[in-house]
């Protein structure tokens, strides 16, 4: 997310009347919020659900199927997921 403070900078200097609104997972809404607040402008932190895929290069296919809680958090991504993009 530092990196977002050295272009929101720089597109102040093009743009000094933008506003912008910077979009993060919810397990990391307090981290940019803290970021934020050392931007050179005003900067709305929004906070969404975010899912994730999980798959392992050095597991096999079957393993992955196969170890159940991986895809009990899979299924529950999914649901994170859809309701991120609603909220987005």
């Amino acid at each position: 997310m530092t990196p977002v403070l050295a272009v929101l900078h720089a597109l102040k200097q093009h743009n000094p009347t933008l506003q912008v609104c910077f979009v993060t997972d919810s397990k990391f809404g307090a981290q940019a919020e803290a970021i934020m607040n050392h931007a050179s402008m005003p900067v709305t932190v929004k906070q969404i659900w975010a899912g994730k895929f999980r798959r392992y290069n050095q597991v096999s296919v079957w393993r992955q199927l196969v170890d159940l809680p991986t895809v009990l958090r899979n299924i529950g991504d999914v649901f994170k997921t859809a309701v991120g993009f609603a909220q987005s």
